[in-house]
């Protein structure tokens, strides 16, 4: 659903105005790509980065990063391999493993297919934002994705032609409905099993896609493994989209971790510096460097609205602080397809959860910047010439 541009920045110590302790080497460990088999039945494969990105472990303690780093690699390609709608993937027996495609393939077929239990977890999880969201994120957006992708492409002109209304209507025939979605798509938890049936004048391609749901819920799982918890103070990054810090950060004497958030309005400076505690996670959601702008002078970025089938252009970025990267991964998603603030506002009121939000906005031809209260308490350094506006929301 959404490949981000670096948008999130770490910083390790400023230049001015730090308050360090003594210099720490730093150690970091890669995901490595894994093998993409084109089909079920034969043995070509293609090389594929993990989530569409890389995902990464800085650490302090080098003993202890490397000592993972085989584990990491290991979970990396077991969560990927499940979790991708457009490879299939065979575990160590040779085996194919009934993952997103192999579900997405059974459309309309009316077979039952078994499935992992992590793949139960996900799904469920992307079926209750799906609905809290009413449709606006929504990970049964597979055809407008499949429609909309190749407009993003490195390889294409930067100046480009949306798809055709017509084009538009016709794939969101194949995105699930709120309403649909209990009756049509059955998790079986008993039998450990998923049925997509057919629905509507969707006769084929309907598909279901986590996009970055899959690298942040990967994290988040990846953060609770015992192993990974001793590793001492360090952080988790999956793109730089998204990221969890985890203990106190050894290089400041108030063990806070500085994160910089880029400014959307004007790619070449930041915007604000924030500060964050040890065991949080920050996502940020923007268009990306493979937006683009059509021959409407419109600019179009990736992240899709799943109840209209297009992208929308009032929060050009969103950046939010919580506990679970999955979650802020959601609210940053979903915030892009709103359209003003009251429907920010109602939606984060329905969300009900304690987090610290970030929007840069166009209103008209004006830029603003919007936070909570939350984020007020944490940002560190505004870096524009402007004032950020505090907004609420809830009774």
């Amino acid at each position: 659903m959404k490949k981000l541009f670096i948008v999130i920045v770490i910083f390790v110590c400023l230049i001015s105005g730090c308050s360090c302790k003594q210099d720490y080497e730093k150690t970091s460990i890669y995901s490595s790509s894994v093998r993409g088999y084109l089909t079920a039945s034969d043995l070509d494969y293609t090389v594929v980065d993990p989530f569409g990105t890389y995902l990464n472990i800085v650490g302090y303690d080098e003993e202890k990063v490397l000592g993972v780093e085989e584990e990491f690699n290991e979970l990396t390609s077991k969560y990927h391999g499940l979790l991708d709608r457009n490879y299939y993937y065979r575990d160590e027996k040779g085996v194919l493993i009934n993952n997103l495609k192999v579900i997405n393939d059974s459309y309309g077929s009316g077979d039952s297919v078994i499935v992992d239990d992590i793949l139960i977890e996900i799904l469920k999880e992307g079926i209750k934002y799906t609905k809290l969201s009413n449709g606006k994120f929504n990970i049964f957006v597979g055809s407008l994705v499949d429609l909309w992708d190749e407009r993003f492409s490195f390889l294409s002109p930067l100046y480009k032609v949306d798809p055709s209304d017509n084009e538009v209507s016709e794939a969101m025939k194949c995105v699930l409905k709120v309403s649909d979605i209990d009756e049509t798509f059955i998790i079986d938890e008993v039998n450990k099993s998923v049925t997509f049936k057919k629905f509507g004048e969707c006769s084929e391609g309907a598909s279901i896609t986590f996009g970055a749901l899959g690298k942040s819920f990967f994290l988040d799982k990846l953060v609770g493994e015992e192993s990974f918890k001793d590793i001492g103070p360090s952080i988790f990054n999956a793109g730089q989209s998204s990221i969890i810090v985890m203990g106190d950060n050894p290089i400041r004497s108030g063990g806070d971790w500085h994160v910089a958030i880029k400014n959307s309005y004007n790619d070449d400076n930041y915007l604000a510096q924030l500060k964050i505690d040890g065991g949080l996670a920050v996502s940020t959601s923007s268009g990306d460097e493979k937006g683009y702008v059509n021959n409407e002078n419109v600019f179009r970025h990736h992240i899709l609205d799943g109840t209209s089938g297009y992208p929308n252009t009032y929060v050009l970025s969103a950046t939010v602080v919580g506990e679970s990267a999955m979650v802020m991964d959601v609210v940053t998603t979903t915030l892009m397809t709103l359209t003003n603030l009251e429907e920010v506002k109602a939606f984060l009121n329905l969300l009900g959860e304690d987090i610290s939000v970030l929007l840069q906005v166009m209103e008209g031809d004006t830029f603003k910047v919007y936070i909570n209260e939350s984020m007020k308490n944490i940002v560190l350094d505004n870096y524009s010439l402007m004032e950020f506006e505090e907004f609420s929301y809830g009774a």
